[in-house]
């Protein structure tokens, strides 16, 4: 079995850059974001709202719209460049080799088309089936994804079902061509507990069975102890730490890193202080000076606050943004 290292990335995104120009300037949504995932791993990208998840991969797939704009970097898919590729290459990318799993079934669904229609789509513009053979497939990937009488409900329409089935039409419609790379976007955010571990169960079966890349979205870091094998922390546009899963919960380096994870184990145990990290989430808008989390870290000092800080090795495969880097036992926010 090859080493991690020596594996080819199926998605290696480097320097990535994404604006909006605003009345107010020129908002820095994704600010030099860069990451990799090997084939068969599972990163998710955690943040809280605002910090540029959502931005980040939409821009990958080229989602973005005006006033929006990607401005720089690669997103390199089995050595093609997902930036500069044509309109038409990309759209025979989308729905086929790259799939997304976006944040609300109910207004992703198209009300107006069956289950069926929508689940078979991809299997009739990719893989070339006839719509009888398509639907008999989308029979049996809403059995799989845990649709009760697939046959029966093939052609009743997104209204007839809750929002924890729509998720499942969602996921079959989206693992119809057995993508490479699944890009889920918040899949659990409306969903009650059971049913947000059932979904996750879910995923994590059909990732295995597939062997694909899987990026999931998500502030719940609930979620991403369950799934994750990297994860990556964003802040304000930028990517502030990335580890294995296991090391950001044992020893999280970045200040704001620490201050998700000590309030959802607070949550979790009573016998703990709640400390919420203090203030509100930077706006990345202009020219910025700094480390843009420095108004809201006990740890900063002048060199935080006029010096923007970069990604620097503190393992093997665990890099942090921050000047200080405090040892975890020392959170303060």
């Amino acid at each position: 079995m090859k080493d991690l290292a020596q594996v080819e990335p199926i998605l290696n995104v480097r320097d990535l850059r994404t604006h909006f120009e605003i009345k107010r300037g020129k908002l820095h949504a994704v600010d030099g974001v860069s990451f990799s995932v090997n084939p068969g791993r599972v990163l998710c990208i955690v943040g809280e709202s605002g910090s540029g998840k959502s931005v980040t991969v939409m821009s990958l797939l080229r989602l973005i719209r005006r006033p929006g704009k990607v401005t720089g970097g690669t997103a390199v898919f089995h050595g093609d460049d997902l930036l500069t590729m044509s309109r038409q290459q990309l759209a025979d990318i989308r729905g086929d080799r790259i799939s997304m799993i976006f944040q609300n079934p109910l207004t992703s669904l198209n009300p107006a088309l069956t289950i069926g229609d929508q689940v078979s789509e991809g299997l009739i513009l990719h893989r070339g089936m006839g719509r009888r053979e398509a639907q008999a497939e989308a029979v049996k990937l809403l059995r799989q994804v845990g649709i009760p009488s697939p046959k029966e409900r093939v052609t009743d329409y997104p209204a007839s079902f809750s929002g924890g089935m729509r998720q499942r039409i969602m996921i079959a419609a989206a693992l119809s061509c057995k993508p490479e790379l699944l890009i889920a976007d918040e899949p659990t955010t409306a969903l009650d507990v059971s049913m947000q571990a059932q979904i996750l169960d879910l995923l994590k079966e059909l990732q295995a069975e597939i062997n694909n890349v899987l990026v999931m979205i998500t502030h719940d870091l609930g979620v991403v102890a369950s799934i994750a094998d990297e994860v990556m922390v964003m802040y304000s546009g930028k990517v502030v730490e990335q580890a294995p899963v296991r090391e950001i919960f044992a020893a999280p380096r970045h200040p704001y890193t620490q201050g998700l994870i000590a309030t959802v184990r607070a949550l979790d145990d009573a016998s703990r202080p709640l400390h919420p990290i203090p203030g509100t989430p930077a706006i990345p808008l202009g020219q910025r000076m700094g480390c843009a989390f420095a108004p809201r870290c006990g740890f900063a000092t002048d060199q935080c606050r006029l010096e923007t800080p970069h990604l620097e090795l503190v393992g093997s495969a665990h890099t942090v943004a921050c000047h200080v880097k405090p040892d975890p036992d020392r959170t303060h926010v």
